[in-house]
């Protein structure tokens, strides 16, 4: 005798999420509905391109003109220097035209074994002129100067007393956090000074136009020493 096989049940059907148009609404009007929010996309889409294009432009705009402001001010900060007559008063000018690029800075004035002050500008504290120009220091004290006097290049330091001696550093109230940047001021390959520059204020230094300014004052007071004397007809 055969037995009759079970028939199989039919396999369940997983349910499907209806949204909340799904077989609600009229095809035509899916369509619609579709056609709509693609273009909203598309708007979208252009909108922020054309945003961004106007971020860029602006960046750029911004960018220009702060290289152009940058290069007028260092233009202006050269013609200070050049329109002295006198060495002191060039050297003098070269000091209060650095603080255009960086926070602070001193001319230290190389007198072989030792330096002294001559002139600061700037924020922060700093001696007045009588008292900075009774400063000096042995040369040896003070590592990263006697290096910058020694190599006649720039040299980037903390402001340690080990770096700038213990009156330099005392007298300024520098200190290990601070950075500082010393450049030679040479003429007829002799380091007469060094411009000892930092950052201790709301200015960071720019090396670039604080080189250039130092540069311009080395040629500028060597034309000076050289210019022949004009005295009037009797």
């Amino acid at each position: 005798m055969s037995v009759a096989e079970p028939t199989p049940a039919p396999p369940e059907e997983t349910p499907q999420a209806a949204g909340p148009s799904a077989g609600l609404l009229p095809a035509e009007v899916q369509e619609e509905i579709d056609r709509l929010c693609g273009g909203v996309a598309d708007g979208l889409r252009g909108g922020l391109e054309q945003f961004a294009q106007a971020s860029r432009e602006r960046s750029a705009r911004a960018v220009a003109a702060a290289r152009t402001g940058g290069l007028e001010l260092l233009a202006e900060a050269i013609r200070r220097v050049r329109a002295e007559k006198s060495v002191t008063a060039a050297a003098t000018a070269l000091i209060d035209a650095s603080v255009l690029f960086c926070s602070r800075a001193v001319l230290l004035i190389n007198e072989g074994e030792k330096m002294s002050g001559f002139h600061a500008a700037g924020s922060g504290a700093r001696p007045d002129g009588d008292a900075l120009q009774r400063l000096t220091f042995k040369i040896s004290s003070a590592s990263a100067l006697a290096r910058t006097v020694v190599t006649s290049a720039a040299v980037a330091a903390t402001g340690s007393a080990a770096n700038l001696s213990a009156e330099l550093a005392a007298a300024f109230q520098y200190n290990e956090s601070d950075r500082v940047c010393a450049y030679p001021l040479r003429v007829r390959d002799k380091v007469l000074a060094v411009v000892l520059v930092d950052e201790t204020g709301k200015t960071p230094i720019e090396p670039a136009a604080v080189e250039a300014l130092v540069t311009t004052a080395e040629a500028w007071i060597e034309a000076i020493g050289i210019r022949p004397k004009i005295t009037p007809a009797a």
